[in-house]
């Protein structure tokens, strides 16, 4: 059966990872450059990492909501709103799948 969180959590973490690649190997220079300089490739690439990015963030904000198994909310709110989406990922992977199942205890 089709799992919604998890095809979506999959396509995410793609987009992050195909974002931070590119920013890596693809942009020389540590100024960033102007968006309308970048070639078809490289907008579809950066559109597609921030459009991942948000929906990461997103997601992982009404989970914290959401969720009261989660310990210390107020911290994790306070990571979420000042560091976006590289807390979101930390989140994801700390706390997200650890509530849901998905790594197991030791």
């Amino acid at each position: 059966m089709f799992e919604f969180g998890k095809t979506l959590g999959v396509f995410i973490n793609i987009g992050i990872a195909v974002l931070i690649v590119w920013v890596q190997f693809f942009i020389p220079d540590v100024g960033i450059r102007n968006f309308g300089e970048l070639n078809f490739f490289e907008k579809i690439i950066f559109v597609w990492g921030l459009t991942g990015a948000f929906v990461l963030w997103l997601w992982m904000s009404s989970n914290l909501l959401t969720n009261k198994n989660v310990s210390g909310k107020i911290v994790w709110g306070i990571c979420l709103l000042i560091f976006n989406w590289i807390a979101a990922v930390f989140y994801f992977w700390t706390v997200y799948l650890k509530n849901n199942n998905r790594i197991p205890n030791k």
